[in-house]
């Protein structure tokens, strides 16, 4: 497990803690299956040569430093999830409660699975005539197994 933190605004953050409360889930849970989710929110992709966004601002005291474990495989999803997308872990975190807290708490007769979205996480790199190629698979291959060369 790897810990780090994330920078949470008061109102997010309540918002988690209440549907955690709601769903009978840990804030941990809630807040590994709301970033999931961002990896299908393709309009945030593609920010390529531009710095990274963070929230607004605001005071300080509204604003909450949130420790959390993720596993390897999570944390590496999320570092590059940032890196695509060009956003704060902390930012899409707060897009992600916008966006599909909602989603969530419709859901609240279904059951609830945190990696329904994540299955692997594969990253692939292939040098060919001295150029270096990275290939990040969010899910298994299946398709690509035969041509990968581990």
């Amino acid at each position: 497990m790897i810990t780090t933190t994330l920078n949470i605004h008061l109102d997010v953050l309540s918002k988690i803690t209440q549907t955690a409360e709601r769903l009978g889930k840990s804030r941990r849970e809630i807040i590994v299956l709301l970033l999931m989710k961002m990896m299908k929110d393709h309009r945030l992709f593609g920010r390529g040569f531009s710095t990274v966004k963070y929230q607004l601002d605001d005071d300080k005291e509204n604003w909450h430093c949130f420790h959390i474990r993720f596993r390897e495989d999570e944390n590496e999803f999320f570092v590059d999830l940032r890196k695509l997308c060009k956003f704060s872990v902390s930012c899409l975190l707060a897009k992600a409660v916008e966006r599909y807290l909602g989603e969530l708490l419709k859901n609240t007769e279904k059951k609830v699975d945190n990696y329904r979205n994540f299955n692997s996480y594969v990253l692939h790199r292939e040098v060919v005539e001295g150029i270096i190629s990275w290939r990040m698979y969010w899910g298994f291959p299946i398709k690509h197994l035969k041509t990968l060369r581990l």
